[in-house]
């Protein structure tokens, strides 16, 4: 262990980080010998229980199954009686009452804060010639690195790129066109070069469309509204 956190994860997961279920199971049942309202109950489970696995979760992916049974066990208490040990009605599914945690953080500091020095590291040793949303997992990934792509992938739903000088956006492949709900160019069209780039459809030497490109390119539905796509003056990559 090193400042509270496993040192080294090894296959049996759930055992390395099993610590974490003990701390909350001794945390409900001090808990339980209480009368606390529901209201009680609430505030004591946002504030005090999920963040027994909160700061472990900062940097690992806890298995699921050990996420499912925590989630049980704070279920169980939410809805025990207060003056009874016995297990009341869920009249709620667990789901409609809470969210999953995830290492989206790392994600959006990669983004905001280039520079920073976890930033540096891990763009480095994992996506040294692409940009975060476009890393994969490659051989030999570590477990905080699977964490942070899993978490990655969470949050890419309804993400778009915002315009500045088109080097590094796939046009063909990444939502970046502002004009379409998703974002996305035609997916069923038949493009000769998916990987083309949005500075490839420049007029080369400006930030000016060139027509031919882009007709030649896409549906003529995706080129008229590429045309009429005006470019940001400032970097920003996502919204």
């Amino acid at each position: 262990m090193y400042l509270g956190l496993p040192s080294l994860v090894g296959r049996l997961k759930k055992r390395v980080f099993g610590f974490i279920k003990d701390r909350l199971w001794k945390r409900l049942q001090g808990w339980r010998a209480k009368k606390i309202s529901r209201a009680g109950k609430t505030v004591l489970i946002k504030n005090v229980a999920t963040a027994v696995p909160s700061y472990c979760m900062s940097s690992f992916l806890l298995p699921r199954s050990m996420c499912k049974e925590m989630e049980v066990m704070l279920n169980n208490y939410w809805w025990q009686s207060s003056t009874s040990d016995r297990r009341s009605i869920n009249w709620v599914v667990w789901d409609g009452l809470s969210m999953s945690k995830c290492q989206a953080k790392y994600v959006w500091t990669f983004i905001n804060k280039p520079q920073s020095l976890v930033s540096r590291f891990f763009k480095a040793k994992y996506f040294p010639n692409l940009h975060v949303l476009q890393a994969k997992l490659g051989v030999g990934s570590s477990f905080i690195w699977k964490g942070i792509v899993t978490a990655r992938n969470k949050i890419m739903h309804g993400y778009r790129w915002v315009l500045e000088d088109g080097e590094i956006i796939k046009c063909c492949q990444e939502p970046w066109l502002i004009a379409k709900a998703d974002f996305r160019v035609d997916q069923t069209h038949n493009y000769v070069d998916i990987n083309i780039r949005v500075v490839d459809l420049f007029v080369p030497g400006s930030k000016d469309w060139d027509v031919s490109i882009v007709g030649s390119t896409f549906s003529a539905n995706d080129a008229a509204l590429i045309l009429s796509t005006v470019f940001l003056e400032f970097p920003v990559l996502i919204a």
